[in-house]
Protein backbone atom coordinates (compact mmCIF):
# COMPACT_ATOMS: atom_id res chain seq x y z
CA UNK A 1 0.00 0.00 0.00
CA UNK A 2 1.34 3.32 -1.16
CA UNK A 3 -0.47 5.63 2.15
CA UNK A 4 2.76 6.73 3.44
CA UNK A 5 4.06 7.73 0.51
CA UNK A 6 0.49 9.29 -0.16
CA UNK A 7 1.02 11.21 3.32
CA UNK A 8 4.27 12.68 2.56
CA UNK A 9 2.95 13.99 -0.43
CA UNK A 10 0.26 15.96 1.45
CA UNK A 11 2.68 16.95 3.74
CA UNK A 12 5.02 18.16 1.42
CA UNK A 13 2.16 20.03 -0.48
CA UNK A 14 0.92 21.80 3.17
CA UNK A 15 4.38 22.81 3.71
CA UNK A 16 4.46 24.89 0.57
CA UNK A 17 1.24 26.67 1.37
CA UNK A 18 -0.78 24.17 -1.17
CA UNK A 19 -3.45 21.90 -0.02
CA UNK A 20 -4.53 18.08 -0.66
CA UNK A 21 -6.99 15.97 -0.84
CA UNK A 22 -6.72 12.06 -0.52
CA UNK A 23 -8.91 9.90 -2.05
CA UNK A 24 -8.95 6.13 -2.27
CA UNK A 25 -10.03 4.50 -5.81
CA UNK A 26 -11.94 1.30 -6.20
CA UNK A 27 -8.92 -0.80 -6.04
CA UNK A 28 -7.73 0.68 -2.78
CA UNK A 29 -5.00 2.67 -3.95
CA UNK A 30 -4.61 6.08 -1.99
CA UNK A 31 -3.84 9.01 -4.13
CA UNK A 32 -3.27 12.59 -2.61
CA UNK A 33 -3.55 15.25 -5.01
CA UNK A 34 -3.61 19.24 -4.90
CA UNK A 35 -6.84 20.64 -4.39
CA UNK A 36 -8.19 22.46 -7.39
CA UNK A 37 -9.59 26.08 -6.63
CA UNK A 38 -11.64 27.82 -9.80
CA UNK A 39 -10.78 31.12 -10.59
CA UNK A 40 -11.30 33.77 -13.10
CA UNK A 41 -14.37 34.38 -15.58
CA UNK A 42 -14.06 30.86 -16.98
CA UNK A 43 -14.56 28.74 -13.84
CA UNK A 44 -11.42 26.71 -14.86
CA UNK A 45 -10.12 24.46 -12.22
CA UNK A 46 -6.18 25.88 -11.42
CA UNK A 47 -4.01 24.50 -9.34
CA UNK A 48 -3.26 26.71 -6.22
CA UNK A 49 0.34 28.36 -6.49
CA UNK A 50 2.95 26.96 -4.48
CA UNK A 51 3.92 29.80 -2.12
CA UNK A 52 7.37 30.09 -0.81
CA UNK A 53 8.11 30.62 2.79
CA UNK A 54 8.38 34.39 3.10
CA UNK A 55 11.49 35.67 4.65
CA UNK A 56 12.68 37.41 7.63
CA UNK A 57 13.70 40.63 8.15
CA UNK A 58 16.75 40.92 10.43
CA UNK A 59 15.57 42.49 13.70
CA UNK A 60 16.25 46.57 14.39
CA UNK A 61 17.16 48.80 17.07
CA UNK A 62 14.90 51.14 17.97
CA UNK A 63 17.14 53.85 16.53
CA UNK A 64 17.17 52.34 13.25
CA UNK A 65 12.96 52.09 13.66
CA UNK A 66 12.77 55.59 14.39
CA UNK A 67 15.10 56.18 11.33
CA UNK A 68 12.97 54.22 9.01
CA UNK A 69 9.24 55.66 10.27
CA UNK A 70 9.58 58.79 8.44
CA UNK A 71 10.31 57.68 5.01
CA UNK A 72 8.00 55.04 5.50
CA UNK A 73 5.20 56.94 6.83
CA UNK A 74 6.16 59.10 3.44
CA UNK A 75 6.40 56.61 0.82
CA UNK A 76 3.18 54.60 1.14
CA UNK A 77 0.76 57.89 0.62
CA UNK A 78 3.40 58.96 -2.12
CA UNK A 79 3.07 55.90 -3.34
CA UNK A 80 -0.82 55.79 -3.76
CA UNK A 81 -0.76 59.40 -5.18
CA UNK A 82 1.70 58.41 -7.65
CA UNK A 83 -0.44 55.80 -9.00
CA UNK A 84 -3.44 58.20 -8.79
CA UNK A 85 -1.66 60.75 -10.40
CA UNK A 86 0.09 58.51 -13.52
CA UNK A 87 -2.58 56.29 -14.09
CA UNK A 88 -4.13 57.23 -17.17
CA UNK A 89 -0.55 58.14 -18.60
CA UNK A 90 0.66 54.43 -17.33
CA UNK A 91 -2.70 53.25 -19.48
CA UNK A 92 -1.36 55.30 -22.47
CA UNK A 93 2.12 54.21 -21.95
CA UNK A 94 1.46 50.61 -21.89
CA UNK A 95 -0.96 51.28 -25.20
CA UNK A 96 1.45 52.37 -26.81
CA UNK A 97 4.25 49.90 -26.10
CA UNK A 98 1.77 46.83 -27.33
CA UNK A 99 1.42 49.02 -30.72
CA UNK A 100 5.51 49.49 -30.81
CA UNK A 101 5.67 45.71 -29.81
CA UNK A 102 3.59 44.84 -32.59
CA UNK A 103 6.28 46.30 -35.25
CA UNK A 104 9.09 44.19 -33.53
CA UNK A 105 11.53 41.85 -34.58
CA UNK A 106 10.52 38.53 -33.79
CA UNK A 107 12.07 37.67 -30.02
CA UNK A 108 11.89 41.01 -29.22
CA UNK A 109 8.44 42.02 -29.25
CA UNK A 110 8.27 41.37 -25.09
CA UNK A 111 11.15 43.65 -24.48
CA UNK A 112 10.03 46.34 -26.72
CA UNK A 113 7.28 46.39 -24.86
CA UNK A 114 8.44 45.91 -21.54
CA UNK A 115 11.02 49.06 -22.20
CA UNK A 116 8.77 51.31 -24.39
CA UNK A 117 5.44 51.13 -21.33
CA UNK A 118 8.56 51.84 -19.01
CA UNK A 119 9.94 54.86 -20.31
CA UNK A 120 6.86 56.36 -20.74
CA UNK A 121 5.94 55.29 -17.22
CA UNK A 122 9.15 56.97 -16.10
CA UNK A 123 8.78 60.15 -17.95
CA UNK A 124 4.52 61.07 -17.90
CA UNK A 125 3.51 58.49 -15.61
CA UNK A 126 3.72 57.28 -11.81
CA UNK A 127 7.53 56.41 -12.54
CA UNK A 128 7.50 60.61 -12.88
CA UNK A 129 6.28 61.52 -9.73
CA UNK A 130 8.09 58.66 -7.99
CA UNK A 131 10.66 60.16 -9.50
CA UNK A 132 10.47 62.94 -8.22
CA UNK A 133 9.89 61.97 -4.81
CA UNK A 134 12.95 60.59 -4.63
CA UNK A 135 14.60 63.48 -6.22
CA UNK A 136 13.20 65.68 -2.89
CA UNK A 137 14.33 62.83 -0.50
CA UNK A 138 17.72 62.97 -1.82
CA UNK A 139 17.56 66.70 -1.37
CA UNK A 140 16.81 66.58 2.01
CA UNK A 141 19.53 64.45 3.53
CA UNK A 142 17.99 60.81 3.26
CA UNK A 143 20.53 58.56 3.38
CA UNK A 144 20.57 55.09 0.83
CA UNK A 145 18.82 53.34 3.62
CA UNK A 146 16.18 55.59 3.77
CA UNK A 147 15.65 56.07 0.12
CA UNK A 148 15.64 52.20 0.01
CA UNK A 149 12.57 52.02 2.67
CA UNK A 150 11.40 54.71 0.85
CA UNK A 151 10.97 53.11 -2.74
CA UNK A 152 9.58 49.23 -1.32
CA UNK A 153 6.79 51.99 0.50
CA UNK A 154 5.78 53.83 -2.22
CA UNK A 155 5.79 50.51 -4.57
CA UNK A 156 3.60 49.15 -1.44
CA UNK A 157 1.23 52.85 -1.54
CA UNK A 158 0.90 52.19 -5.21
CA UNK A 159 -0.88 48.87 -4.65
Amino acid sequence: MNLEKEIGNSLEFMTNGGTSEIHRSDDGTIVARPTPVRMGATGMDLQPPIRRELSQAEPQTLEQTKKDIVPTLVGLPAGAAAATLGTLQDIAGLIYGGAKAMGAEEGQKMQTFLDTAGEISDKYGSGAVKGYIRQKAEEAGLDEGQLKVLDEAMMIGEF
